[in-house]
């Protein structure tokens, strides 16, 4: 959040820069010079007050100010869950591949065995044909 402003300090500089003085912004905003020298010793002002000023001195105070929407927020943990869904995304893919080496292995245990099976039937057929 935005860090300590005194808006009427603010106020004051932005008229030194703009070679202004108090008398000049009372004029345009329709107070006395009183009544801006008293703006410009204050912390704060009312908004609307704030929002006149603003215009005449063509600043925008309101930058001062941010809001936390909680979009920030958002995107951290929109941030967050696309890094785990990815990750995820790995681990299954690396558990998928393991899965395809084991079923590689299982067929090839089957056809040893369908082929050692074949065998011994061989030899028992030629045992029974000596017979």
């Amino acid at each position: 959040m935005a860090s300590y402003i005194h808006i009427g300090g603010m106020i004051e500089k932005l008229l030194d820069d703009q070679h202004r003085t108090k008398r000049d912004l009372g004029l345009d905003l329709g107070m006395s010079q009183s009544n801006v020298v008293y703006l410009t010793k204050r912390e704060s002002i009312d908004v609307q007050t704030l929002h006149k000023i603003g215009n005449n001195l063509k600043y925008n105070f309101w930058k001062h100010f941010p809001i936390d929407d909680g979009a920030s927020a958002d995107a951290k943990v929109s941030e967050r869950e696309k890094q785990v869904s990815a990750e995820k995304d790995k681990v299954i893919a690396e558990l998928n591949a393991k899965l395809a080496e084991k079923d590689n292995v299982i067929e090839d245990l089957k056809r040893d065995l369908v082929k050692q099976e074949n065998d011994f039937l061989k030899e028992i057929n030629s045992l029974l044909k000596k017979k």
